[in-house]
C-alpha cells in the first residue's frame, strides 16, 4: 500500500510483518518489500481503552474475592482437599533404589559420612536405612549442595 505523506514522497506504510504493524520512515528504495528505513510501533487492537467501560467493570467483579465464610467456597475446598487426600500416588521406589544404586562408591561413602552414619554401609539398598537415616542423608546432601554452591559462586 502507498500513500502520500509528508513531502510528496512515495512512502511505504502499513507492512504487516507477524501480527505487528511497520510504518515507512524514509523513502523506500529497491523493488523488495519492506526495505528501506522502518520504525516500529505498537499493537493497539487489544488495548483496555477501546473496550466498553461495563465489561470492564464485569470482569473485575467477577475477580473479587471471596468473602470469608462463604459456604459454597468451604464445600469446594472441602471436596478439592478430599480428592487430593485419596489420589492414588505414584510408587517411586524402584527408580530410587536404582538412583542410589546408580550413584559413585564415594559419592554414597560421603553422604553416609556426612550424615553420621558409617560410611561401610555404603553397598546397602537404599531402603533398608530407617526414615530417619534418610532423613539425615537428605539434610547432609542439602548442606553440601549449599556449601558447593558457595563455592562455586566464589570461584
Amino acid at each position: 500500500m502507498t500513500v502520500y505523506w509528508g513531502n510528496g514522497d512515495v512512502q511505504r506504510t502499513g507492512l504487516l510483518h507477524h501480527g505487528i504493524a511497520v510504518a515507512g520512515a524514509g523513502p523506500a528504495v529497491g523493488a523488495g518489500l519492506g526495505e528501506g528505513l522502518t520504525m516500529r510501533c505498537a499493537r493497539i487492537k487489544d488495548h483496555a481503552s477501546f473496550r466498553p467501560v461495563t465489561d470492564l467493570l464485569r470482569e473485575r467483579a467477577a475477580q473479587a474475592p471471596t468473602p470469608p465464610g462463604d459456604e459454597t467456597a468451604k464445600a469446594e475446598l472441602e471436596k478439592a482437599m478430599t480428592l487430593l487426600r485419596t489420589r492414588k500416588r505414584p510408587n517411586n521406589q524402584l527408580g530410587v533404589a536404582y538412583s542410589w544404586a546408580a550413584t559413585a562408591r564415594p559419592v554414597r561413602r560421603h553422604i553416609l559420612s556426612l550424615a553420621g552414619l558409617s560410611p561401610d554401609r555404603w553397598e546397602s539398598p537404599i531402603h533398608s536405612f530407617t526414615e530417619a537415616e534418610r532423613l539425615a542423608m537428605r539434610h547432609a546432601v542439602l548442606r553440601a549442595i549449599s556449601t558447593y554452591e558457595r563455592a562455586l559462586n566464589a570461584v
